[in-house]
Formats: structure tokens, sequence, C-alpha cells
């Protein structure tokens, strides 16, 4: 997690050009997608993290997601502050269309169900169905 330099000095990462980026962590059980997560990264031309506020957070709003997200132990009020940010954020964060369908292409089995109605894959339900139906199973 270097790129990220949560608690390390940040790392870029090689044949990355500057710019914005989407990255996709996708968290798998038995080869079965199930947690999406979406990033989106303004990338320096080092390959580093740039400075953003894409989600147009407040000052306190990014500082207090910083901590939380490194926090080894939750205080009172942190997990409801830590949903209550990303509820802010939205779908700002979510790739292109495109993008959702060229992933959905190369996932080795097709998502469960209850991940298709309003969550990031969610957005291109209609080509998980095409894709789920001629080339994933």
């Amino acid at each position: 997690m270097a790129f990220r330099a949560l608690q390390a000095p940040a790392v870029g990462l090689p044949g990355v050009s500057g710019g914005i980026h989407y990255f996709i962590v996708c968290i798998h059980d038995d080869r079965v997608p199930i947690n999406p997560i979406p990033h989106k990264y303004l990338i320096e031309p080092d390959g580093t993290i740039g400075h953003n506020n894409f989600a147009g957070l407040t000052r306190q709003e990014r500082d207090d997601y910083g901590r939380l997200m490194i926090a080894r132990k939750e205080g009172p009020g942190d997990r409801d502050r830590l949903n209550e940010i990303p509820r802010k954020m939205g779908k700002v964060y979510y790739p292109p269309k495109d993008s959702i369908y060229a992933l959905m292409c190369v996932l080795p089995k097709s998502p469960p169900n209850d991940l298709l109605s309003g969550s990031l894959l969610g957005r291109a339900t209609p080509a998980i169905k095409l894709i789920g139906r001629y080339s994933l199973q």
C-alpha cells in the first residue's frame, strides 16, 4: 500500500502516467467478486497520488476520513463518521460505465445478484446480464 502513502512514504506506480485514473479493488471469495471498491486518483507525473478534492469534502471531512481509514481502534462516533463521509462522496469515484463493462468481461465469475442493485456493478447491470449469459458461465 505504499502507493497510497498511508503508513509509509509514497511509492509511485510504475508505468502509470500522470492524470486522473480509476482503480477498482475487487475483493473475491472463491473467485466470485463480493466487494468492488472504486477509487479515483489524481496521479502525479512520478506515479504518486496527487492532492485532489473530487468529492467536494471539507478540510475537516478529509482529515477525519484520512484518520479513520488508518485508525487501529474505533472511538465514539467513528463508525458513524466513517459511514457518513462516503455517503456524501456518492458516486464521484465510480469509473465510467465502459470501464465497468470491461471489468465484467475479465472477471472469472459473475457477481452475486445482490451486488447488482444500487452498487458499483449495478451501473452496468444490462452488460453484466449479457456477459453472464454468454461468456462467464
